[in-house]
């Protein structure tokens, strides 16, 4: 009867010891994508109060956001989304706000 309680205990703990290690891994994959890289950066871009953003487009690892604003006209704003970094801006505005 001994034998079959140690048993018993022994699985239990294994079986913690297996839960904790399926939680170790879920949360150190949860941060990472596939190739190792974070999944994550922090990224802000003020906008004039005028400004709404229209459309935003993902093409070939870059995010490009449409944004129109009274004074301005027309704004495009180009991302690298691997890296967050800042591509370039083209304004398209109408010639009588310039």
């Amino acid at each position: 009867m001994q034998f079959i309680k140690a048993a018993v205990i022994g699985m239990g703990v294994l079986i913690l010891i297996g839960l904790g290690l399926l939680v170790y891994g879920f949360a150190t994959q949860l941060g990472k994508q596939a190739d190792g890289v974070p999944a994550r950066y922090d990224r802000s871009h003020d906008l004039p109060a005028d400004a709404s953003v229209l459309t935003t487009h993902i093409d070939g690892g870059r995010l490009i956001i449409e944004t129109r604003s009274e004074g301005a006209g027309r704004v495009y704003y180009l991302y690298d989304l691997e890296t967050g970094a800042a591509l370039g801006r083209l304004d398209i505005a109408p010639s009588d706000v310039r």
